[in-house]
């Protein structure tokens, strides 16, 4: 399993000799993917921590959802249910019209890119 690991601090080559491993951070909060056996011996320096940040890779499949930290079965059915493809759950994240709670419409919005500046709220002039 693959980890999102970044570094506090630009410029950081960080290398082990049990597990090999050696990885290079050249920008400050910059995740990079690294084998979970290595993020656990990176992640006892406090310079680097577990990132959230969207992988620039698009989401092929309703399942990959489950990849995103606090969206699981039950609300992958709803979705499934409700929005026929990606595009159009997209399109309602844009509209803001998914019913699901605040801060799992956040962390879709955050991952499909969404600028929740240009939404307008329903109800409100």
């Amino acid at each position: 399993m693959k980890v999102k690991i970044a570094s506090r601090q630009g410029n950081v080559k960080i290398k082990s000799m049990k597990p090999s491993f050696v990885y290079t951070f050249s920008e400050p909060d910059l995740p990079i993917e690294v084998n979970e056996e290595h993020a656990e011996k990176i992640l006892r320096n406090k310079n680097f921590y577990i990132s959230e940040e969207k992988s620039v890779k698009e989401f092929d499949d309703f399942d990959d959802l489950l990849k995103i930290k606090g969206i699981g079965k039950e609300t992958l059915v709803d979705l499934k249910r409700t929005y026929n493809t990606l595009e159009d759950l997209k399109n309602a994240l844009k509209d803001d019209k998914v019913s699901l709670r605040n801060d799992i419409v956040e962390k879709l919005r955050k991952y499909f890119n969404i600028d929740v500046s240009k939404i307008e709220p329903i109800g409100r002039t």
